[in-house]
């Protein structure tokens, strides 16, 4: 928790301090969407497909190589199906909210704008589970998790940008029996920088 502590306070004093340091790169909101396609575990991998992504960040740039990221975002995942002449509903929905870091790799100047990026997140997972008999299970459960990929920013415009990215999440859950479990899904998106 100290370390927590620490990493949050230098961050956001880079987050304050860090416009002066930035000459020719503008900070800039940015609105995401796309799809969320789960990968372990296997109980939810096998009933959840593909989800919805949407994300909302801020990106305040310290130089104009690296930016600190402060995001929000949510996937929704939907499922219904029949088993045994009964109809079988079941929702996931993953909101989180994170700091991260964004490092350019390349130019300010470059036509195709290469980055990475990896955000410490916090992160509210529910899952609802419904038959027509009126059998149902929920669960609501808050923990940490990371996230990172890569992704291609273009300009388009004078202050406009489009950016396309790919990103992988982990989230570290429990099972039911209080075995440690990852939750992770890749999501692929699109979306415009202002």
């Amino acid at each position: 928790m100290k370390y927590l502590r620490l990493a949050t306070v230098v961050l956001t004093t880079l987050l304050l301090t860090g416009s002066s340091f930035a000459q020719s790169r503008s900070n800039q909101m940015e609105i995401f969407i796309g799809g969320a396609f789960p990968l372990k575990p296997d109980g939810i991998k096998d009933v959840y497909k593909v989800g919805v992504s949407a994300h909302l960040q801020y990106v305040r740039f310290i130089s104009p190589r690296f930016g600190i990221s402060l995001g929000i975002a949510s996937e929704g995942f939907t499922e219904t199906d029949e088993l045994n002449d009964a109809g079988i509903e079941g929702e996931l929905t993953v909101s989180e909210v994170g700091i991260g870091l964004r490092p350019y790799l390349s130019s300010l100047e470059s036509n195709l704008q290469f980055y990475l990026f990896g955000m410490a997140t916090y992160n509210a997972v529910k899952a609802t589970f419904a038959d027509d008999f009126g059998g149902a299970i929920s669960s609501d459960e808050r923990k940490p998790g990371v996230a990172f990929g890569a992704g291609i920013e273009v300009p388009f415009g004078s202050r406009f940008n489009l950016l396309f990215q790919g990103l992988a999440r982990v989230i570290f859950t429990d099972t039911a029996d209080g075995e440690f479990e990852r939750f992770q899904f890749i999501g692929l998106t699109g979306g415009i920088a202002f």
